[in-house]
């Protein structure tokens, strides 16, 4: 989900060696699985169909339906995206769909018909849109965040396809929030820059094409791709046709460099229409063949109908799925005075379980501490033996070391820091910015934001003779909102930062702090 591809292929690595040794041949579909994953991920190269495949065979023989079900949507991804071929893209969409049809694989489930939402993306279909409401409706309903999050994501591109500009605003203003979370830059701004050209605000589209461009990376082709043919689209209907014809081109370039091809009939229409604005007509000829024989590639009659054969299928399979639930809510009457007392019974053993689940995690909460502590204390002894040495800098650079120095001097307390302002006072832009973090940091500016924060939180909740109120706490490091200081820090060190104060203060009255 973070797409930190680096990272996962230690893991698999790991995967392929236990499963060999161990001869288990789960740990070798997972790791067949993953492979092909990150792959079709990151470039959407030939090589994830083969180990996509290879884990498909393997599943069929252990019968692990849930690794069926992530495995064919993994295809459907790779047949959609890299081949073109949307016919095969659905039919792996909607295998997906029934090997996870079962109540406890619904997130499993919303997550192919997410893809499925997104194959009518893809061909500007705005046919889709029910697919993605169900989708964001049913994934809210669930607490599935990510899932919402992908479908307003298509959801407002349906709505700005079907021209209801206003609409798709409201989707897309869903998702902004979100954005630094899941990381979709570049595919919502550029989105959020064509619903405000289309709406005439030009000014503030062409500073979000800007914004998307600068997050175009290789870790996210088919964004990069859409932005770099939104914003040649944007500059074509402003006259500008020498600039579109360069956005275009890097936007042709990326696609072919890895094999690439959702949008390229596209580029070619544009470039098209730009060539022919400026006199080229021999060029504008040529672009315009391509971009028929592409387009009439995907769109002909046949696969036409034989989608819309499948929508039919789809629908059915929906309307029998919906009979089945009725049947089931009827059966559920009728048994439930005899769950009712099934329930008294198994009250006393979930009491027992929420008693063990309870020392579990506090046994855990103590152990964070207590290795939280450690490291304080060895922290400090290396401190005092090499007073100078500080973090280690050298791997991203002079513009690292510059941004860790501005850390180290405790910039980041200020709650207006942002990436943005940073690059401001280092005299620099956004995107070496971010490119030195990454490189030294390895991580995003805000997991590195929030790595100096939360060491700080972390040594002042470990001083018993400090007892500042943790909302007090959090402002001083920078946070506006204690919910978002409460969110990192749980997400870093383990457990809330009331908890480890509180744990701390035991350890310590018991003498084994």
């Amino acid at each position: 989900m973070r797409s930190d591809f680096h990272t996962i292929r230690r893991y698999i690595l790991r995967l392929y060696d236990l499963g060999r040794r161990m001869q288990d041949d789960r740990a070798l579909l997972y790791a067949d699985f993953f492979t092909g994953q990150s792959l079709l991920l990151s470039r959407g190269s030939d090589s994830a169909r083969l180990y996509l495949t290879r884990a498909l065979d393997r599943a069929q023989r252990i019968e692990d339906s849930i690794a069926l079900s992530r495995i064919c949507n993994a295809l459907g991804i790779y047949t959609s995206g890299v081949g073109m071929d949307y016919r095969g893209g659905i039919t792996y969409f909607l295998r997906a769909m029934a090997y996870s049809s079962g109540k406890s694989s619904i997130r499993q489930y919303l997550a192919a018909q997410c893809n499925l939402a997104n194959v009518y993306y893809m061909r500007n279909d705005p046919a889709g849109l029910k697919y993605a409401e169900e989708v964001y409706s049913r994934s809210r309903e669930q607490g599935f965040d990510y899932l919402a999050f992908g479908g307003a994501v298509i959801c407002a591109y349906m709505h700005y396809l079907l021209g209801d500009q206003d609409r798709a605003l409201e989707y897309l203003l869903v998702t902004l929030p979100d954005t630094d979370k899941y990381g979709y830059h570049t595919e919502i701004y550029s989105l959020y820059a064509n619903i405000l050209h289309a709406q005439g605000h030009d000014a503030r589209a062409e500073r979000y094409y800007r914004m998307a461009l600068d997050y175009v990376s290789d870790d996210v082709v088919t964004a990069g791709i859409f932005a770099y043919l939104s914003y040649g689209t944007y500059l074509n209907d402003r006259g500008r046709h020498t600039e579109a014809i360069a956005s275009l081109r890097r936007g042709l370039a990326l696609s072919v460099e890895n094999s690439n091809t959702v949008h390229r009939y596209q580029i070619y229409r544009e470039l098209s229409e730009a060539e022919s604005a400026i006199g080229n007509y021999r060029r504008a000829l040529e672009y315009y063949r391509i971009f028929h024989e592409e387009a009439d590639s995907i769109f002909n009659v046949e696969r036409e109908h034989s989608i819309n054969e499948l929508r039919i299928r789809y629908e059915a399979e929906q309307q029998e799925n919906a009979l089945r639930r009725k049947e089931l809510d009827l059966v559920r009457q009728q048994r439930k005075q005899q769950l009712t007392l099934l329930a008294l019974l198994f009250t006393g053993l979930a009491a027992g379980g929420i008693y063990l689940l309870y020392w579990r995690k506090n046994r855990m909460y103590r152990q964070i501490v207590l290795q939280q502590h450690a490291f304080l204390q060895r922290e400090k002894q290396l401190a005092a033996a090499e007073p100078e040495t500080g973090r280690q800098t050298d791997r991203g650079g002079e513009l690292f070391r510059r941004i860790e120095q501005l850390m180290s001097q405790g910039i980041y307390r200020r709650n207006d820091l942002t990436i943005e302002r940073l690059a401001e006072l280092l005299n620099t832009n956004r995107t070496y910015l971010s490119q030195a973090i990454n490189r030294g940091a390895g991580k995003a500016f805000s997991g590195y934001l929030n790595g100096y924060r939360i060491d700080e939180a972390v040594r002042r909740l470990s001083d018993v003779e400090d007892d500042i109120p943790l909302k007090a706490l959090a402002l001083s490091l920078g946070y506006n909102h204690l919910q978002t200081f409460y969110s990192a820090f749980q997400s870093q060190i383990g457990m809330p930062p009331s908890k480890y104060r509180k744990k701390l203060l035991e350890l310590h009255d018991e003498h084994q702090l």
